[in-house]
């Protein structure tokens, strides 16, 4: 066995338990740094909520970067048992997000359809853990709906510097839009009908992709709204400027 095959299978060997106590180090470290970061776009607390954006922002590009690999090289079929790695990457999503729901509730930023979105995660996660299946069917979904996840830090980030009157953040969030509407409804649609439609894949699984495609639709309905509250500030913006 080589080095490489050695280091892959201590990988491959990680507990949910090691992850979600390797997940709390980060957060705890980057929240404790964040009392060092200079705050003269805000309170204390927001410095700190920038800081936690790091692993949510590394989650992000690890698990896209990963379930993009898994489709591109043909290893996603539909129906199919789940294979080591998907095991691996579905402790190291499970055990962030229940670290995520427990900073939520210890920042009191938690928001009832943010937790409701955890919970089906969560859910669908478990439910492949102990059937053996969905899992092919849930990377599809993480590859429609994580890019736009990312977008949305970058858009959070921003915010809490105190850009969102810039153009820069009005034309992140027009992509943010354009990529959520493009990945979770065009392309989710088509793997939630694949869910319903396999026979292997588990119904807690089904559900929990409809559920995630039920709260894009919802979220898609108000968009307009926040878009014109942007262009608004930005448009306020410029007239301060002049």
């Amino acid at each position: 066995m080589s080095v490489l095959d050695s280091i892959y299978a201590e990988i491959l060997s990680f507990s949910i338990i090691e992850t979600l106590f390797y997940w709390g180090q980060t957060w705890a470290l980057l929240s404790y740094l964040g009392y060092f970061l200079p705050y003269k776009y805000g309170c204390k607390k927001e410095t700190i909520a920038i800081s936690g954006c790091i692993p949510l922002m590394f989650h992000g590009l690890l698990v896209l970067v990963s379930c993009y690999h898994q489709l591109l090289t043909g290893m996603i079929q539909f129906g199919q048992a789940m294979s080591d790695f998907h095991k691996f990457l579905f402790e190291i999503s499970c055990s962030f997000y229940i670290i995520d729901t427990g900073l939520m509730f210890a920042l009191k930023r938690y928001k009832i359809e943010i937790l409701i979105h955890h919970v089906l995660v969560v859910v669908g996660f478990c439910t492949s853990f102990w059937t053996g299946f969905g899992s092919h069917e849930i990377i599809a979904c993480i590859c429609c709906t994580e890019p736009s996840n990312i977008v949305m830090y970058g858009r959070y980030i921003l915010k809490q510097i105190g850009w969102k009157a810039s153009r820069l953040y009005l034309m992140i969030e027009l992509l943010y839009c354009t990529v959520f509407i493009i990945g979770r409804l065009c392309f989710g649609s088509y793997v939630v009908y694949n869910c319903w439609a396999g026979e292997k894949c588990p119904l807690l699984v089904s559900l929990t992709g409809t559920g995630v495609l039920l709260e894009s639709v919802i979220h898609v309905y108000q968009m307009p709204g926040i878009l014109r509250e942007s262009i608004k500030e930005h448009n306020k913006a410029i007239k301060k400027a002049v």
